[in-house]
């Protein structure tokens, strides 16, 4: 099996992304959207296998103090197999060392990442598009 981690989109096919992420549960994203946030997005790593984009992750940054990462996602014909682990190594890999690195992940797989030094933080906010949507899916408390 030939696996290969890119750090560009193999011919910027904004469409294999999208239906990569509608499949492993990421929700529907336009390929329009798709490249403004990956362009804007100083770090990714994209997980080939055969030449077959099976899973990404991105993360931005503003030089030093924060980094984010998000969009974390692998096929589910390839979860399981230790790929989202190998591809979220690539992505610290390339992320220098700032003050702090924030994730945002799928509620209940906040364990998952500790393996990668993440703990959850006590005193983030955030505003979603949707809030009742996100306080419906766990990812904020009510106030």
């Amino acid at each position: 099996m030939q696996v290969e981690y890119r750090t560009k989109l193999h011919e910027n096919d904004w469409g294999v992304l999208a239906t990569l992420y509608a499949e492993a549960g990421m929700g529907e994203k336009s390929e329009e959207r798709l490249n403004r946030v990956f362009s804007n997005s100083q770090f990714q790593s994209f997980l080939y296998i055969e030449d077959k984009l099976v899973g990404v992750a991105r993360a931005f940054s503003d030089g030093g103090d924060c980094a984010v990462v998000c969009d974390v996602s692998i096929s589910p014909v390839y979860q399981g197999k230790g790929l989202g682990r190998s591809l979220m190594k690539h992505l610290m890999s390339l992320i220098p060392p700032h003050e702090r690195i924030m994730l945002f992940c799928t509620a209940g797989l906040e364990t998952y990442y500790e393996e990668f030094g993440f703990g959850k933080m006590t005193t983030g906010m955030c505003i979603f598009k949707n809030q009742a949507n996100a306080i419906k899916t766990g990812y904020i408390v009510p106030a």
